[in-house]
């Protein structure tokens, strides 16, 4: 899928978000995520811009994909190492009334926006699994999602549930230049209390190891 931004050239190279904010302290426990990834060249920061431009642009191309789907939040950034700043961008819809939620969840679709160079944009992959509902992370938490992070061409999804006892997960994709894909890299999590912060982290399993470096971010079912 292709949207013509010739016109919105600022826009694009917006690095930032809508809507979002510092995530708390119970939300940064120290798993391995994007941020632990090798150093690689970063896309430069862009000129003047406004968050409201580039949600434009996403949402025109994206409810060409997915008309009821709109941007909640997004970040940029070089994510297959080509030099020309992509996009992950978070997009919600009210959730169908057989999901099993509330009535004012949302659902969520994570997607991949790649810059193919101006004017072109390109949805590349979508995921949705790797963020649950608004309403999901339990009574405590409510919404699970924590935040993106974007080093190099790693990027990781962060998520948050429980309510005195919680679990933090980060789940990293790192791009393939073989395959031209983006696969699973790392998926961990951090078990801790209300009553002890310190934390315990717990590797997801051998069959999560098994498919490190094997399964496409398109095809990430989650384990929470």
């Amino acid at each position: 899928m292709l949207v013509n931004t010739r016109f919105l050239l600022p826009a694009l190279l917006l690095v930032g978000c809508i809507a979002c904010s510092e995530p708390a302290a119970e939300k940064t426990a120290s798993v391995e995520s994007a941020a632990a990834a090798p150093s690689a060249p970063v896309a430069p920061e862009p000129a003047a811009s406004t968050p409201g431009d580039t949600a434009a642009v996403l949402d025109a191309l994206i409810q060409a994909h997915s008309p009821k789907l709109k941007v909640a939040e997004f970040k940029a950034g070089d994510i297959n190492a080509d030099g020309r700043p992509d996009l992950i961008v978070l997009a919600e819809q009210p959730c169908a009334t057989d999901e099993g939620v509330g009535g004012d969840s949302r659902c969520r679709t994570v997607l991949l926006v790649v810059n193919d160079g101006f004017p072109k944009l390109r949805i590349a992959a979508t995921n949705d699994a790797v963020v649950e509902c608004s309403d999901c992370g339990g009574a405590g938490v409510g919404d699970p999602f924590s935040g993106i992070v974007i080093k190099g061409n790693y990027f990781s999804i962060e998520s948050l549930y429980g309510a005195c006892d919680k679990t933090h997960f980060v789940v990293t994709f790192h791009y393939n230049r073989a395959r031209r894909d983006w696969l699973l890299h790392r998926f961990g999590r951090v078990d801790y209390s209300c009553q002890d912060t310190t934390g315990n982290e717990v590797e997801e399993g051998l069959e999560a190891e098994k498919d490190y470096g094997k399964v496409p971010f398109a095809d990430f079912q989650g384990g929470y």
